[in-house]
């Protein structure tokens, strides 16, 4: 029977030999112990697909449960390839009918404000609050569907921000 731990120390030792550029590693001299160098990313605000330095970092765990930080850009470029994706439509799809089945009366709503704006009993107004022709129907009281507020995306997402 081998001993176990000669055969690990062997092993760490081949490995060490094979990845020897690797450097994220580092020897801490006040532990006198091997450390992860998994921190360096962070403090340094470095993003860990672009490799620029970014003040606004977004911390991210992947699939085999390593943490990575990225900056807004990346982050956003990653976000609209995983929408595209099969598997990000599918979960869009998900959310969608997790939310119409969480919330049947806006639903209700949303569908009484399409229909007649189709039939043309319900007209769409400029932004309530900037005039912006490119206007969405806001409900301030779900009971009432007809009773909307017409706002541009960017009034109606701070409306809904600071309403909280």
């Amino acid at each position: 029977m081998k001993d176990i731990t000669k055969y690990n120390r062997e092993y760490k030792r081949k490995w060490r030999l094979k990845h020897k550029d690797y450097d994220y590693r580092w020897r801490n001299k006040e532990t006198s112990g091997w450390k992860a160098r998994t921190d360096y990313l962070y403090t340094k605000n470095i993003c860990s697909f672009c490799k620029k330095e970014s003040p606004f970092m977004i911390k991210h765990s992947g699939d085999d449960s390593r943490q990575y930080y990225c900056c807004r850009s990346c982050n956003t470029s990653r976000a609209r390839e995983y929408r595209k994706s099969p598997r990000g439509k599918k979960a869009i799809r998900l959310a969608v009918y997790k939310s119409i089945k969480n919330n049947p009366e806006k639903q209700k709503a949303r569908q009484v404000v399409y229909r007649n704006k189709l039939s043309g009993r319900l007209i769409r107004l400029p932004c309530r609050v900037c005039g912006n022709k490119e206007s969405e129907a806001h409900h301030a009281d779900y009971s009432r569907p007809l009773d909307v507020d017409w706002l541009c995306r960017t009034c109606h997402s701070n409306t809904h921000r600071y309403m909280c």
